[in-house]
């Protein structure tokens, strides 16, 4: 089956003619007029306004419900041509409440119910915009697909931290594989996010320009003990609020798209976040929790919510600086030490710690706030365990600046009931942890039936800032469970819903866990013989499993041995071949690496005599054994019990030790010089160094020699056949000139001829070049291993 961008439809035109056009193309798309998102309204009383914004939600969802019923063709024609879907997807990515926002635990269940169910269609329709394989018919080239995505602005970086804010809390696996899928197939999206960053921290720069605690705004001198900008103290009220919401809303947003793809914090720590917000922590907020104490507000709850929303973007700034540090630094030491990575690798990550924290050295409040959070011994014990060579000095030095800080500005959590809510003591000092975490996000207590974060059934072991959704409540029936079930059908239009009934009862109706576990094609064994187009209320029909094959009954000795084509897929061909391997062609006659190996060996013996060979240097080689008598080391003993011997000193003496004539070094001229123990007289030296190195005598000599021996036994002969070798050795044998007259004098016939004939028969004769060949052969260290066997 073909993909989707190489398909044609051949469609009939009016005047009868056949045309082909792509099955991806602007032809195909419906005509339908998405309609925008708008927040809901700020006074629940306003009949009017809330009967207008519930209609707009019905028409969103009733247009998403079609979208997403259609097929894989025509769904994506409409996704990448319709301009008005982009604009409605991009409205409520900007203007959809946060779960922390005030007017989403604001909403009645009249406005939440319709809300939620376009939140979920929303998140649908990103899912399966961000898929590009629905099944083996319904695909996309994965290339083809990155690039539909980011030519056609289908995604972008902002709308990725949107649907990260947005889907963070309740859908954080489904999340974190759509998001890295989206980077995966489309490499474009990181250079993207690295032109983002800049613009995040111009961001946090702007919030202090509007507070006027910039530094290159306030060009006049400040008194010491005036902590608190005179900005933020002329402040409207209403501008103040907005100002901690902002706050709040960059802090999650941020942290949100770190936790859901944590590669990214590799961009941001390159872009040196770590000291930036840490700086921007250290101005704004001390500044703004003074500020808040001052403020006079005319709802009285309005000053204990922005309390709550100014403690949560703490935490969550500090959260931000822990995963970006954690990740690029504390987790690759972490994995180095099981994988064995080099000593110089480990040290570049303890390093770049080591200078991101000293860095921050002078933010006291943020030191102290986040050892409160965060136990920075838990870090250092972490690098001491590396290999890598730390200076424990600098180390000490971070431990006190820390401890310093936090007898300064420092405040440990209380544990309230059975959790620590942070702090050094507590094993989870995390944001969920805390009880402004959960008034933050729903302004109710965290024992209110009415919270959002109430948990009962499955729920009840999640942590406390876990929004529990249907999935996670107790079995589900009725209208329920329907909502699950269509969940699911809203992706995969083809399955039967008895099929998906039985995946969300396998996967204690978790419809996030059916939808990831559908992609993948990894769907549990008791699933996999059901058929998929069963509806509810139908009988189980399994598909019949097919019968046994002949294969899977044999049984052999070589089962599943490296070359069992039956049980294996893939076979190492290079260790098959016919017949037997010719190993002399691997074999390199010039390569000495195994012989000069052995060269130390035999060089650390020496030219040594009897009397030195028990020197200080060997004694020193070997070590001393202690039950080693060493009576005799002095004087042979062996040769004493010798009867016939004239002379002592011969007794004592040793046959020289020789270096192998292989492992000798080889001079200029290509003559082998041999490395003698003992001393040897210029006579015989030059001798040797006149005669020929001749481990093969020459043939010819050889044959000449034993004619002579048989001329010899055969010359007393007197017979015929002597007669007749004297008479050969008498006759004259005839010369054939071949050199003639110079160059330039002409040559007689006879010459020529005889030229002719010696370059015909110049072949015939035994001893042909065979000298040439045996020098030729001996030069390239032939000879030295010794004859072919």
């Amino acid at each position: 089956m073909l993909p989707l961008d190489e398909r044609f439809v051949e469609v009939e035109q009016k005047n009868g003619r056949k045309k082909k056009i792509p099955a991806l193309d602007a032809h195909w798309i419906q005509d339908v007029q998405f309609v925008t998102y708008k927040p809901p309204p700020l006074d629940p009383e306003d009949r009017g306004a809330v009967g207008e914004w519930l209609e707009r939600l019905k028409f969103i969802e009733e247009d998403l419900h079609w979208l997403l019923s259609q097929p894989h063709d025509k769904f994506w024609c409409q996704i990448v041509f319709d301009e008005s879907f982009h604009q409605l997807i991009d409205s409520y990515l900007k203007s959809a409440p946060r779960p922390y926002d005030i007017m989403y635990s604001q909403m009645t269940s009249e406005l939440r119910e319709p809300h939620n169910e376009v939140h979920r269609k929303v998140f649908m329709t990103c899912v399966r915009m961000a898929t590009y394989k629905e099944s083996k018919e319904d695909f996309i080239t994965p290339s083809v697909f990155g690039e539909i995505l980011y030519e056609n602005f289908i995604f972008d970086i902002p709308k990725i931290m949107d649907l990260c804010a947005l889907y963070g809390q309740g859908n954080g696996q489904l999340l974190s594989k759509m998001i890295t899928n989206i980077f995966r197939e489309q490499p474009k999206y990181e250079n993207d996010l690295r032109e983002v960053i800049p613009t995040v921290l111009e961001v946090l720069d702007r919030l202090l320009t509007k507070c006027g605690l910039d530094d290159t705004c306030n060009q006049a001198p400040t008194k010491l003990d005036d902590q608190r900008s005179e900005a933020i103290n002329k402040m409207s009220v209403s501008d103040f609020q907005d100002i901690i919401f902002y706050l709040v809303d960059i802090s999650c947003t941020l942290f949100s798209f770190l936790e859901m793809y944590p590669p990214s914090c590799v961009f941001f720590h390159e872009a040196d976040l770590c000291h930036r917000l840490a700086s921007f922590y250290e101005l704004i907020l001390p500044a703004l929790t003074a500020a808040l104490k001052t403020k006079e507000f005319e709802v009285p709850s309005a000053k204990s919510q922005l309390k709550n929303r100014l403690s949560l973007a703490k935490k969550l700034l500090l959260r931000v600086f822990h995963e970006v540090l954690n990740h690029c630094c504390i987790q690759p030491i972490l994995e180095s030490l099981n994988d064995d990575a080099s000593v110089a690798q480990v040290g570049d990550y303890v390093e770049d710690y080591l200078q991101t924290v000293t860095a921050i050295m002078s933010e006291r409040r943020f030191l102290a706030d986040y050892e409160g959070q965060y136990n920075i011994q838990n870090d250092l014990d972490i690098l001491r365990q590396s290999p890598a060579v730390i200076d424990e000095t600098r180390l000490t030095f971070l431990q006190e600046v820390f401890d310093s800080a936090f007898s300064l500005y420092g405040k440990r959590n209380q544990p309230k009931g059975s959790r620590n809510a942070g702090g050094r003591g507590s094993p989870e000092g995390s944001v969920g942890d805390s009880e402004e975490r959960l008034q933050a996000v729903g302004n109710q207590p965290a024992d209110s039936d009415t919270s959002p974060t109430a948990t009962t059934g499955a729920c009840k072991d999640k942590p406390p800032d876990y929004i529990c959704e249907g999935a996670c409540a107790a079995t589900p029936a009725g209208a329920e469970l329907e909502s699950l079930i269509y969940s699911v059908k809203d992706l995969f239009p083809d399955l039967g819903e008895g099929f998906i009934e039985m995946c969300l009862i396998e996967m204690d109706y978790n419809a996030e866990s059916v939808i990831n576990t559908l992609l993948e094609d990894k769907l549990p064994t008791s699933l996999l013989t059901l058929d998929r187009s069963m509806e509810r209320g139908q009988t189980i029909q399994r598909v019949p499993s097919p019968p046994p094959s002949v294969l899977d009954q044999r049984r052999n000795v070589c089962d599943y041995d490296e070359f069992d084509v039956f049980h294996r897929n893939s076979i190492d061909t290079t260790k098959i071949h016919k017949g037997k391997k010719n190993y002399v062609e691997e074999i390199k006659l010039n390569d000495k690496a195994e012989l000069q190996m052995l060269r130390p060996t035999y060089e650390l013996y020496g030219s040594v005599d009897a009397d030195t060979i028990y020197d200080k240097h060997l004694l020193e080689a070997n070590l001393y054994n202690d039950e080693y008598d060493d009576t005799y080391d002095d004087f042979d003993a062996s040769a004493a019990v010798v009867a016939d011997v004239d002379n002592s000193d011969d007794l004592i003496s040793r046959r020289p030790f020789t270096v192998p004539r292989v492992l000798a070094s080889t001079s200029h001229d290509g003559a082998t010089a041999a490395v003698n123990g003992s001393e040897t007289s210029s006579e015989e030296e030059e001798e040797a160094a006149k005669a020929p190195d001749r481990f093969i005598e020459d043939p010819a000599k050889l044959r000449e020699m034993r004619e002579q021996r048989w001329r010899s036994q055969r010359g007393g002969n007197r017979g015929w056949s002597g007669r007749k070798v004297i008479q050969q050795q008498q006759e004259e044998k005839p010369v054939h000139d071949v050199r003639g007259r110079a160059k330039g004098k002409g040559q007689s016939q006879e010459v020529i001829h005889n030229r002719q004939w010696k370059e015909k028969h110049k072949g015939s004769r035994a001893n042909h070049n065979r000298r040439a060949l045996a020098d030729r052969k001996r030069s390239k260290g032939f000879g030295l291993l010794g004859p072919m066997k």
